[in-house]
């Protein structure tokens, strides 16, 4: 009885063991389908399936950075301006190359900046730098960039998702609050006087919204402000005059016209001065661009608010060879701050700020 008892035991073991062997199989040929699988985005980075950014890396060699403004115009070659000089202090291409991709209008920035990303991705670039009013259309491009291990920067964008792992840092300024510099400015140059207003807007999005909004917080509670037109003249010098032009016809009351780029401002003067009214209404800018600069220096725009392109510019640079060359984390979020300018201060203001001036390599630049 007893040797029946441990033969039947044996067998039962014997049939466990080979059930377990059994299972385990299944599960290693589950794992073998698995791998042998090309894996996708969703399937690389964290536990839950998404891409990741790249880490902070020490690489051999110069760094590469696809420069991708929304718009080559006088604002984004201040932001290229300050990208160059860093790469001078840094030893030049040798160390960090700047490559130009931007969109050739305003009205196809969207469009043309995805057919940038997707041709730039296969390129084996190191970094992007990319402006945009959001980067929620480039969320898929953006991650793509991360999973073939380009580090990306956005910058003066307004509308950035400050969860996504597919960035390293938003560079730039707070749109809303370079509004409110407007807002404020007005409220102390005018003080309690009824103050009749025209805002010059630019195309409708974000990056408009924000400024305007700002403005008028910035007026807010201040009940002789009127606002008494307020439209787009699509960020330009020469939509500027002509709205302004038009406005006049239906204004001629006007005391003061608020301008979301410096350009419309400028445009807007030349219609004040054409209808001889360049003594009565009070003009204001924003982005404060040479022209814009000179402007006040002559004492035809009243004011400006500056919002630190070329610094922009800099920090790109600066935050891209610290995470790609030397290793370091940086900021999420990098704000060059705005500064309202007008006759009491403008001569305050760096001029050099406006163009590229060639810098001499610097010695053990950004080491500790």
């Amino acid at each position: 009885m007893k040797k029946f008892l441990a033969l039947m035991i044996s067998v039962i073991v014997l049939v466990s063991l080979i059930g377990c062997a059994s299972s385990n199989q299944k599960g290693n040929n589950a794992t073998d389908n698995e791998q042998n699988t090309p894996v996708t985005g969703d399937q690389t980075g964290s536990d839950s399936g998404e891409a990741k950014l790249p880490s902070p890396t020490i690489k051999e060699g110069p760094i590469k950075i696809a420069y991708v403004p929304s718009v080559m115009n006088v604002y984004y070659d201040q932001v290229l301006s300050g990208m160059k000089e860093e790469v001078d202090k840094l030893g030049g291409n040798g160390v960090v190359e700047v490559l130009i991709h931007a969109p050739t209008s305003n009205e196809t920035t969207v469009n043309e900046q995805i057919n940038i990303m997707e041709n730039l991705i296969p390129q084996g670039v190191d970094v992007i730098a990319i402006s945009a009013e959001s980067d929620e259309p480039l969320t898929t491009l953006l991650k793509k960039a991360a999973e073939a291990g380009i580090v990306v920067f956005e910058f003066n964008m307004p509308t950035v998702d400050l969860t996504s792992e597919y960035y390293v840092s938003n560079i730039g300024y707070d749109q809303f609050e370079a509004g409110r510099l407007i807002g404020e400015w007005a409220v102390n140059h005018f003080g309690d006087k009824p103050t009749k207003t025209a805002i010059l807007e630019g195309f409708p999005g974000t990056l408009n919204t924000q400024r305007l909004e700002g403005f008028l917080k910035g007026i807010e509670g201040h009940d002789n402000f009127d606002v008494a037109f307020s439209q787009t003249a699509n960020w330009t010098r020469d939509d500027g005059q002509s709205v302004t032009e038009n406005m006049l016809e239906a204004h001629p009351d006007i005391d003061f016209i608020a301008g979301l780029y410096d350009e419309m401002s400028l445009g807007a003067y030349n219609a004040v001065k054409a209808a001889g009214l360049q003594d009565k209404i009070v003009i204001a800018g924003y982005d404060n661009t040479e022209a814009g600069y000179d402007s006040i220096q002559k004492g035809e725009m009243a004011m400006t608010v500056d919002n630190g392109a070329k610094n922009i510019g800099s920090s790109i640079v600066i935050s891209a060879y610290q995470y790609c060359k030397q290793g370091k984390e940086v900021e999420r979020v990098i704000d060059v701050g705005s500064i309202a300018l007008d006759k009491n201060n403008i001569n305050e203001f760096d001029t050099d700020s406006y163009k590229y001036v060639k810098q001499e390599p610097v010695p053990n630049y950004l080491q500790d």
